[in-house]
């Protein structure tokens, strides 16, 4: 228990004795011993899962106090650290001493432990991450009562917190209520978009009042805390009195299985995933089937609302299949299998947010690269910074986008680039690559604890420097001339199609730490080694491009490039030979213009955006054409989605608008993401085998 006029941690052992833990009741902010320690005014204490200790002052600070071994009734053996906040009232999100709390009363922590704090006077809830870095989850700084996500959700003077079941709960002394925090399955918990808050009881009026949510009536709440029946218990020390808050049905916290707001839908909630368009979540069958077998039996369990009696829900079924025939007639233009979403971002409004689906806002995104586990790293070009998408949606910024573009290595929050094009990233998700077209460099950022933090990647110049050139060789004595895009091959190989040097670069890892410049080794394998520009094919350096922008590689080793300048798509053998893919015929006079059919005769629109799946088929954006289109292995070309016309619409890919498209990128189930450089969202590009009609349950 903290002890607020005795400046003490005391504790109370099993046999009812009463002993100093931390403390020597003198005011102040001494750190160390606990016998040496000092407090100021302590407020509320906690303990994680570990048995360590947490304590909020009415000094403005966040203490530590952890136990070091022998007897745990003597102070000398505990140690007492800051953990957040500074003697000064303020409010900063920060590290450490860099954060600012102003009068911070209740604390709690989750099982990963994590602190969250009341921050009385600031109206907010804040979180506190092992390492001492501070966020806001929910308030605004306005000190009012209102629902809604944590960003925009206000708080009246929160004085306790206790975590319950995954649910934060808050007894707010001004608001004179209980309210709940809950975060949405799988996603960031530094993000206020990410939660929910919820008013479970009381509706701002004073009084004593027992009932039903906001029907009932509190006089001033200080104390809460969960008790073992899965209810609430509060302190209600304006009324001198204990009240208890039980859920009408169920348990806490209230609403569906991902923890949102009681007024929204049934959800299904054993899910197994979730759909990339919609996310609704979806039970998955894995495995194969003989031809007429039918898959095993699973549960669907449903999550019901408070007060739902009777509900409908659609079935969408989807399979895997490994018919090339027929996946080449589903992603024909103009087939209503073929459906175009927005994954994430919001078409309305550039900028740089994390958070879910369309809350997030990117700025002119162009490469995207997908991890093994589906994750989608993003080279946002205008907000200089590299962002993440997990498979649930989720938008996190992995580093850049916090600072003044240039170049500084470091921590992912202090790092900065300059017009970031490319990205790669390694199958197991912990290491990417960027090429920064502006600081003429290519870099790694490499992934510590938490992949949504991005305090934990470190980035790295691995090769470039300063000044634009022609050099190859080892790490930053090679020379770039706007490195544009990336793709990785085996071999521990990274090719960069060098949009102002006319040439494709590849960088080969000679061994050791990716991350040591010093490891990699810088040559020319396509392309003029002075940057001439041209139309010709030919072996390595005989041959020549003009501007090549998208870069990707087949699993046999083949590359593939797009020159928008050429207005076609050039193929390197692993040998280093240079021919024509699809579009007008090398050594001729570019040709733009819209054409599907053979490759030697397909027209092209300023083609950028470039990938491959496992079968073989090529799949490429056009920037000024708004379209993906599809090199087949034989040399067809077909359009998947887009009408030409410019837009963001949703729908059949006959009916789909884009914007400038940039990156594509194929997921492991064969759907494609798609930048959408002008409209700064992201997109997928999905076939839908069949759905089934509504089905009613009552």
């Amino acid at each position: 228990m903290s002890e607020f006029a005795g400046n003490k941690i005391r504790r109370v052992t099993p046999d009812g004795r009463v002993k100093t833990i931390a403390g020597t009741g003198t005011a102040g902010g001494v750190n160390g011993l606990g016998s040496a320690a000092t407090f100021q005014s302590p407020t509320g204490v906690a303990v994680d899962s570990v048995g360590n200790i947490y304590v909020c002052e009415d000094a403005n600070r966040v203490r530590k106090i952890v136990f070091n071994g022998g007897d745990p009734t003597l102070s000398s053996n505990y140690t007492v650290s800051t953990l957040a906040g500074a003697s000064t009232a303020g409010f900063a999100d920060g590290t450490g001493t860099a954060a600012k709390f102003t009068f911070p009363r209740g604390i709690t922590t989750d099982p990963q432990g994590n602190v969250y704090v009341a921050d009385y006077s600031n109206f907010r809830i804040r979180f506190i991450n092992p390492q001492g870095e501070v966020t806001t989850i929910a308030g605004t700084g306005v000190n009012s009562d209102s629902d809604g996500s944590g960003a925009t959700a206000t708080l009246s003077q929160p004085i306790a917190l206790t975590y319950f079941n995954g649910g934060i709960y808050v007894a707010e002394n001004g608001g004179k209520a209980i309210r709940q925090l809950t975060l949405a399955t799988g996603s960031s918990p530094t993000q206020p978009d990410n939660w929910t808050v919820a008013t479970l009881a009381g509706n701002g009026t004073s009084g004593s009042l027992n009932g039903t949510g906001l029907a009932a009536e509190f006089t001033g709440p200080t104390g809460i805390a969960a008790d073992n029946s899965g209810g609430l218990v509060v302190a209600a020390f304006g009324e001198q009195k204990i009240r208890k808050v039980t859920p009408a049905s169920g348990h806490f916290p209230l609403g569906t299985a991902t923890g949102t707001l009681i007024s929204e839908p049934v959800q299904l909630a054993n899910a197994t995933g979730v759909t990339a368009n919609t996310f609704l979540p979806y039970i998955s069958y894995p495995g194969s089937l003989a031809p007429k077998a039918a898959s095993t039996a699973q549960s669907w369990l449903f999550a019901i609302p408070q007060g739902v009696t009777a509900f409908e829900f659609t079935v969408s079924v989807q399979a895997d299949t490994a018919l090339t025939a027929f996946l080449q007639a589903a992603l024909n233009a103009g087939s209503p299998l073929n459906q175009v979403g927005t994954l994430a971002g919001n078409p309305l409004a550039a900028g740089f947010k994390d958070g879910i689906a369309t809350t997030a806002q990117f700025d002119q995104p162009y490469q995207i690269a997908l991890d093994a586990a589906g994750n989608a790293f993003v080279a946002d070009n205008l907000n200089d910074s590299i962002r993440r998408i997990d498979p649930n949606g989720n938008v996190s910024t992995v580093a850049g986008g916090f600072v003044t573009p240039g170049f500084v290595n470091g921590p992912g929050n202090v790092a900065s680039f300059g017009s970031p094009k490319g990205v790669a990233v390694t199958p197991d998700g912990t290491t990417v690559y960027v090429a920064d077209a502006n600081e003429i460099r290519c870099l790694s950022i490499s992934v510590g604890a938490d992949p949504t933090n991005s305090a934990n990647w470190t980035v790295s110049t691995i090769a470039g420097s300063t000044t634009a050139g022609n050099n190859s060789g080892v790490g930053t004595s090679a020379q770039f001339n706007l490195p544009w895009t990336l793709a990785i091959a085996s071999g521990n190989l990274l090719y960069v199609a060098e949009f102002g040097g006319n040439r494709i670069r590849q960088m080969q890892l000679m061994g050791g730490d990716r991350t040591v410049a010093a490891n990699w080794d810088v040559s020319v394998f396509a392309g003029s080694t002075t940057a001439s520009a041209g139309f010709t094919g030919g072996q390595g350096t005989a041959a020549l491009f003009n501007g090549p922008e998208g870069i990707c590689v087949d699993k046999s080793g083949n590359i593939y490039v797009t020159e928008p300048s050429n207005e076609d798509i050039r193929k390197i053998t692993p040998g280093g030979f240079v021919s024509g893919f699809a579009g007008p015929a090398q050594g001729t006079t570019p040709t733009f213009g819209y054409a599907d059919g053979p490759a030697t005769t397909a027209l092209f629109d300023f083609p950028v955006g470039i990938c491959v799946d496992g079968a073989g088929y090529v799949y490429v954006g056009e920037f000024n054409g708004e379209k993906v289109r599809r090199v087949s292995p034989s040399g067809f070309v077909e359009t998947v989605a887009g009408t030409g016309a410019g837009g963001s619409a949703d729908g059949t890919g006959d009916t789909a608008t884009f914007g400038s498209l940039r990156g594509l990128a194929m997921t492991a189930s064969g759907s494609l993401l798609v930048s959408d450089n002008s409209n700064c969202i992201i997109r997928t590009v999905q076939t839908v085998m069949s759905q089934g009609a509504p089905a009613k349950r009552k």
